[in-house]
């Protein structure tokens, strides 16, 4: 048995573990607080390392980082990415960023009130959440939310911010410039980017019938009909025929990325995406080797998007197009109303083989005319 002396022991023995207990207690709930600052800290500076790639300045003599642009296109038309973007997949937006540089020249940089990446996301995100709002709903928006972009060129900044997100020549205030006059998509104040963009890409009222020629193609149209094809970065552009220039799309990455995002529908809605890769596929079609070689160099020359060279078989039916049919059925009148010009083209016009094979027989015909005038007076050699 314990004595009272032994008892007086164990009761100092257990009081003492009980108070190193107590502020072993203590301290793992210190520590415990500890770490949860440092958690919050640390998700607070990995948010602005986030943030980090797109505070890089916009106007710049030089391309973004490819941090820079994995995030700029991330934000701009977002999607939960199945791996990180490498280097070999970035480069298929080479031809997107051109088009970046070319429009966030250095010497631009006063027109806007804009100086980041950030700054253009912010803009993107204010449309994109409000896609019914007014400009002058937008404008105020921007304004309340950014006072310091609260400048008289906030409007071309909103324009431009709509250029590098929607591929479209948008304007609110219309250029003094003859060409971006005629090539741009007039924004009133009263009125919603959706509704404008509704307006524009109306579509077909009657239902069509038939097939579209097979002969109609790109390059059939410039060996034959001497229509030159000229590349845009403006959608709104896209078909549309001036003289012996016609305009044609061509960042079809930019398309099939807007399609995954599922973020711009309200604006800009798959049928539409899809109908326009489509016209694609039908004036350059895969099956024709002439096309594929000529769209090769062309995308050469020119620096175009290389995802050109990926394309789906051409359907030629008319019901396949409803946006984009009044501007094919211009084309093809265009195309049709050519008359070849030269040997060579008269060789490669085949639209109509009766009048292609009476062409030539007229022409062996006068060929042996002049054989037999030349040795009924020199005789055989």
């Amino acid at each position: 048995m314990l004595g009272p002396s032994d008892r007086k022991d164990g009761d100092r023995v257990l009081e003492t573990r009980s108070r190193d207990t107590n502020m072993e207690m203590i301290g793992h709930a210190k520590a415990h607080a500890c770490l949860s600052m440092n958690d919050k800290f640390y998700g607070r500076r990995m948010a602005a390392q986030g943030q980090g790639p797109l505070l890089k300045q916009c106007f710049d003599l030089h391309l973004p980082p490819l941090e820079t642009q994995e995030r700029f296109i991330q934000d701009l038309w977002p999607k939960p990415p199945p791996a990180a973007q490498t280097c070999e997949s970035i480069k298929e937006w080479n031809a997107f960023f051109n088009y970046v540089q070319f429009e966030c020249d250095p010497s631009f940089s006063q027109r806007y009130c804009l100086a980041t990446y950030k700054d253009i996301i912010f803009v993107v995100n204010m449309l994109r959440n409000h896609p019914e709002a007014t400009f002058t709903e937008i404008r105020t928006s921007i304004e309340r939310t950014r006072p310091q972009m609260a400048q008289q060129n906030l409007p071309v900044s909103i324009e431009l911010a709509v250029r590098l997100w929607l591929m479209m020549n948008v304007r609110n205030v219309m250029p003094v410039d003859s060409h971006q006059l005629r090539t741009s998509i007039p924004w009133p104040e009263n009125s919603s980017l959706r509704l404008v963009l509704q307006n524009h890409f109306s579509g077909r009222t009657t239902t069509p019938r038939g097939k579209f020629s097979e002969y109609l193609n790109f390059y059939n149209m410039k060996t034959i009909g001497g229509i030159r094809v000229e590349w845009t970065n403006n959608l709104a552009l896209h078909l549309s025929i001036k003289g012996t220039s016609l305009y044609v799309f061509h960042c079809v990455s930019v398309l099939k990325r807007i399609r995954e995002s599922h973020t711009v529908i309200s604006l800009l809605p798959h049928d539409m995406i899809d109908e326009t890769l489509a016209t694609i596929d039908l004036l350059a079609p895969l099956t024709t080797a002439n096309c594929n070689s000529w769209l090769a160099e062309e995308i050469k020359r020119w620096r175009l998007d290389q995802n050109l060279m990926h394309r789906d078989p051409p359907q030629l039916d008319r019901v396949r197009y409803s946006i984009w049919l009044e501007n094919l059925q211009q084309i093809e009148e265009a195309f049709e109303a050519t008359k070849p010009r030269s040997f060579i083209q008269w060789w490669h016009d085949r639209r109509d083989m009766q009048q292609w094979w009476g062409f030539w027989l007229v022409v062996s015909g006068r060929k042996a005319i002049i054989i037999d005038i030349y040795l009924s007076f020199w005789g055989t050699p």
